[in-house]
Parts: structure tokens; C-alpha cells; sequence
């Protein structure tokens, strides 16, 4: 199965084969992960190396 969003936020993906090979539609990625050599960041437009909790409070403080 494949995905085509416009916009793909992946939290918390490392980014093995198989999933790769499923957002390989979307048009614009952007990836969280604590792991700074996360193979998803070489698959990603936007990276943000850090946890989830800091990535989400930085969206909804952005969003309001």
C-alpha cells in the first residue's frame, strides 16, 4: 500500500524499507525523530531532531 498526501508528518518513524517504499507518493515530508541519523531525515524536505512532546507544544505555539 502507498500513500500521496500533500503533506506527511511522520513522529517517531525511523524509516525502514517497507515503510519508504509506502509515502513514496507524498509531496512534501517532514519527519521527527530523537535519533539524529534516523534514515527517514534522508527521505524528508523538513527534519526536526527532537521528541515528540517539544515538536507538537513548538505546532500548537506556532498554530495559535
Amino acid at each position: 500500500m502507498t500513500v500521496a498526501p500533500e503533506v506527511l508528518i511522520n513522529i517517531g518513524v525511523a524509516g525502514d524499507d517497507d515503510y519508504l517504499a509506502g509515502m513514496a507518493g507524498a509531496q512534501h515530508v517532514l519527519s521527527v525523530n530523537t535519533d539524529e541519523q534516523a534514515p527517514i531525515f534522508k527521505h524528508s524536505q523538513q527534519i526536526f531532531v527532537g521528541g515528540a512532546a517539544e515538536f507538537l507544544a513548538g505546532m500548537v505555539a506556532a498554530l495559535n
